[in-house]
């Protein structure tokens, strides 16, 4: 069996866990944004603040559990003048004031302690670090971790995924002309007279279960329209690239900047190694991640260990493109009324 305290100091090297408590996915709603998109805007702050709780359940429930079991002490002292009870000493009746009274009492001097929410986290983890002490256990700790931290990552990328789609549709159901440029039936000043007759003349299909619905108006819902067609796959970064700067194609560089960066390649490449190979390295993601100074190190059919600090790397930069993309959509709208 190995040392447990050298298990620990692996243990806190490899996960880095007090790192990703500082990943900027628990992201406010966006001031001042268009009508049209706040309710992609919520959902996406809700999908990422859902990716910020889950790193923080286990030290939050760490620091919980200690700090019952600290004042459940302290009012066994302050009572019984010792820890250790009997079972009929603590639930004798006659004693239920004294203990509530005590525990009152010493509740709030204790939550005073801990108003800094960090603080609690911090504390969280040092519990975590010391069960990890413990050799039996170390293991499933260890595997516990690494889920959590693939299921933020997956978290993070999937918030984004949507939220790139459904920006897209609202955009365009705000804006209908932008659904004719994305069928290349919008006319232009410079077009031909030929041209602007084969754009007339453009069809596109309505699905019958679109037709059916009584509220359906191809005036609001232009992007619905488009997406039920599914023209293109936004769970692919290059074709949703692709259909934001169709329609956009005054704005093609800011759009690059946004969907088409380095660093969300590697978010999207680690997405797809954790779900479609257990996280084990294979020769896709080394191409697409060996410019990263920690994934172009790991050998292919390697499994991959996550890192706190490479956790927040990932997820804060969907939390960040996100919000440049809802940035750059809701500007658009407001600066192009019609």
């Amino acid at each position: 069996m190995s040392d447990p305290i050298s298990a620990a100091e692996k243990s806190r090297n490899d996960f880095e866990y007090k790192d990703v408590l500082y990943t900027s996915a628990d992201v406010q709603a966006i001031k001042d944004i268009a009508e049209p998109l706040e309710e992609p805007g919520r959902a996406f702050c809700g999908n990422m603040h859902r990716v910020a709780s889950l790193v923080r359940v286990v030290p939050r429930a760490l620091w919980s559990e200690s700090v019952r079991e600290s004042l459940l002490n302290q009012v066994n002292l302050a009572v019984f003048g010792r820890i250790a009870t009997t079972r009929e000493e603590s639930e004798d009746p006659s004693r239920k004031r004294d203990r509530d009274e005590a525990m009152r009492k010493l509740a709030w001097e204790e939550m005073r302690y801990w108003q800094n929410e960090n603080d609690r986290l911090m504390r969280g983890v040092q519990l975590l670090e010391y069960v990890s002490l413990q050799a039996l256990f170390k293991s499933e700790i260890a595997e516990g971790i690494q889920s959590i931290y693939q299921a933020a990552i997956t978290g993070a990328w999937t918030a984004f995924e949507v939220l790139i789609e459904d920006l897209w549709v609202a955009c365009l159901n705000a804006r209908p002309r932008l659904g004719f440029i994305a069928l290349d039936a919008e006319p232009l000043p410079d077009d031909s007279e030929g041209e602007r007759e084969r754009k007339k003349s453009k069809r596109t299909p309505v699905p019958v279960w679109m037709l059916r619905d009584p509220a359906f108006d191809p005036r609001k819902q232009m992007g619905d329209l488009l997406k039920a067609q599914r023209k293109w796959d936004f769970s692919r970064r290059d074709r949703a690239a692709d259909a934001y700067k169709r329609v956009f194609a005054n704005d093609v560089d800011t759009i690059q900047g946004i969907l088409e960066t380095e660093d969300l390649r590697w978010l999207a490449a680690t997405r797809n190694v954790i779900v479609h190979r257990a996280s084990v390295a294979d020769k896709e993601f080394k191409k697409l991640c060996s410019r990263h100074p920690y994934f172009g190190k790991i050998d292919d059919g390697s499994t991959i260990v996550f890192r706190g600090a490479i956790v927040t790397e990932l997820v804060n930069v969907a939390g960040a493109k996100g919000e440049e993309l809802l940035r750059f959509s809701s500007d658009w709208l407001k600066a192009n009324p019609t």
